[in-house]
C-alpha cells in the first residue's frame, strides 16, 4: 500500500524516478537510532548518491508506511522524536564535528507546564531565499537542513484521499486571495 501510495505521488506531481527511493523498513511505529541510520538515513543517502541527485535534493517527502518516530537517548525525558525531526538534521554537525541527531538538544521551558527541544530553527529570521544547499551556522551548530514533510492519513485510503483533494483543488485553480 506504501508503494502504491508512493507512485499515485510520483505520477500526479512528475516525480523524476531517480528522486525515488524505496526503503525496506520495519513495520513498527518507533525504531532505534541504529535501525534509522542504517534502514533509513543511510538508505536514502545511497539511493539518492546512486541516482546522481543526492546533491540537488533539499526535501523529502516520507509516505504512509514509515515508521513514525525514532528511540533517542534522552536524559531529560522521552527519548523519541519524530522520523521527519530525525532526517532533517542529518546533516547538521555540532562544532568539532560529528552529526546533530542523536545528540541532545537540551530543553526549553516556555512558562512551567510545556517543554520544547532547545536547537533552534535554521530558518529562524531567515528571510532570504534558501537554494540548496542550504547552510546557516548558529552557535556551534552548523546547519544544513532537509525540510521533510509527511503524506499521512488514519488510514492509507485517508492518505490517498488527502492526495487527492490536493491535487483537486489545484486542478480547480486554487483559491483566490493573498496568502502568507
Amino acid at each position: 500500500e506504501s508503494v502504491a501510495l508512493a507512485e499515485t505521488y510520483v505520477a500526479a506531481r512528475s516525480i523524476p524516478r531517480d528522486q525515488v527511493c524505496l526503503l525496506d523498513v520495519p513495520d513498527t511505529t518507533d525504531v532505534d537510532e541504529a535501525t534509522f541510520e542504517t534502514d533509513v538515513r543511510d538508505a536514502l543517502i545511497d539511493c539518492l548518491t546512486d541516482g546522481g541527485v543526492f546533491d540537488r535534493i533539499d526535501t523529502v517527502l516520507l509516505i504512509r508506511g514509515m515508521p513514525m518516530r525514532v528511540e533517542v537517548e534522552a536524559s531529560g525525558g522521552d527519548g523519541r522524536v519524530s522520523h521527519a525531526a530525525a532526517l532533517s538534521v542529518w546533516q547538521s554537525t555540532a562544532s568539532g564535528g560529528g552529526s546533530v541527531f542523536g545528540r541532545e538538544p537540551g530543553f526549553l521551558s516556555c512558562g512551567g507546564s510545556c517543554y520544547a527541544a532547545a536547537w533552534p530553527s535554521p530558518y529562524y529570521l531567515y528571510y532570504t531565499q534558501a537554494v540548496a544547499p542550504f547552510s546557516r551556522t548558529m552557535g556551534s551548530v552548523t546547519y544544513r537542513p532537509l525540510y521533510v514533510t509527511m503524506l499521512q492519513g488514519r488510514s492509507y485510503a485517508d492518505a490517498e484521499n488527502l492526495l487527492t483533494s490536493a491535487l483537486g483543488g489545484e486542478a480547480a485553480g486554487g483559491a483566490d486571495g493573498e496568502f502568507l
